[in-house]
């Protein structure tokens, strides 16, 4: 049944088949010259690709191997080797790092934190080219000063006017 599948696979891709002076059948479309490989060779192109380039996945080992390979079912092949012949993705260890959950500041007063930043922009006719943002995390009040620079002197004039 198989070989009946590969044999159908064949002949339709018969236009594009090319046999060399050299006996080696080749596929060759408008942009790719590939080797048709036999069944007989296709462990030495699994483990090329996928053992001795870093243990690449099944994607990256289809687009590497279609540059230069063509045979009937090849992606359904790569993958069934990447996860089930080759132990390295049973040896891989999963990359979920644990994190904590994500949270909002909370505050039970007017001022009692704030947060600042700069937002860097051109400079404007005035010579300013940085905006001072500060925001209020218990009213979400959010105020914006142009600055010249972001040194600490106009920075405490418009958080502290009064004592200024």
């Amino acid at each position: 049944m198989a070989e009946n599948e590969t044999v159908r696979h064949l002949l339709r891709e018969w236009p594009c088949l090319r046999l060399d002076g050299d006996g080696v059948l080749r596929r060759e479309t408008t942009r790719r010259k590939q080797l048709v490989v036999p069944d007989s060779l296709k462990p030495m192109v699994y483990k090329h690709l996928h053992e001795e380039m870093g243990h690449i996945g099944a994607d990256r080992m289809v687009a590497l191997a279609r540059k230069r390979f063509f045979w009937p079912k090849m992606r359904r092949e790569m993958e069934h080797y990447v996860t089930q012949v080759c132990c390295c993705i049973k040896r891989k260890k999963p990359n979920r790092t644990t994190r904590p959950p994500i949270r909002s500041i909370e505050t039970s007063a007017p001022f009692e934190m704030i947060s600042i930043d700069y937002l860097h922009l051109d400079k404007c006719k005035g010579g300013e080219e940085f905006i001072l943002v500060v925001v209020d995390h218990f009213t979400k009040y959010a105020q914006a000063y142009a600055t010249k620079d972001k040194s600490g002197s106009p920075k405490s004039s418009y958080l502290f006017p009064v004592a200024t």
